[in-house]
């Protein structure tokens, strides 16, 4: 169980071990991690919402930039799976992106991605996938699109964390 203390959210039954400031993220393992709540501002969230809804019926993918745990630019991408049950982000439009990011002089924050008939929680797939152990991992449902659900995730060796998301 998470619960929100103020700008953290804390594992209810762990220990917390260490702590962050403002924008930094300590390598602590997710069982006594201390997490900034990524936020993101609303106008953003509905063109993520939007741009997986436009994928539908197939999985929609795309990255969010910003600094320290403020979601500041959207970057939509294409699911070159084409497919209802799997993503793949193309490593050109990632090597694309990753440049738009560097000129727009923001990092990496999350990876989105929807899941169009199961909840919004990481797939065995979606967990071997996940190659960036400091990034957030955010999984949409779609099961019920009048009322799209999501989630933020932490993905390290394996496990999976949730981690506060916040929308504003």
């Amino acid at each position: 169980m998470w619960l929100a203390t103020g700008a953290v959210w804390l594992k209810a039954e762990a220990q917390p071990v260490g702590w962050t400031w403002e924008g930094q993220r300590e390598q602590i393992p997710p069982e006594f991690r201390w997490a900034e709540m990524l936020t993101i501002p609303k106008p953003i969230y509905d063109q993520v919402i939007e741009h997986l809804q436009s994928a539908y019926p197939k999985e929609g993918c795309g990255i969010l930039g910003g600094k320290g745990n403020r979601v500041t630019t959207w970057y939509p991408m294409a699911n070159t799976e084409n497919s209802p049950v799997s993503y793949l982000m193309s490593p050109k439009e990632q090597l694309q992106v990753m440049k738009r990011m560097r000129e727009d002089q923001v990092e990496i924050l999350a990876i989105v991605h929807s899941h169009v008939a199961s909840a919004a929680y990481p797939s065995s797939h979606d967990v071997a996938m996940a190659f960036y152990p400091d990034v957030a991992y955010i999984v949409v449902s779609l099961a019920d699109r009048a009322k799209p659900e999501a989630k933020s995730y932490l993905i390290r060796d394996g496990k999976i964390s949730e981690d506060g998301l916040q929308v504003v």
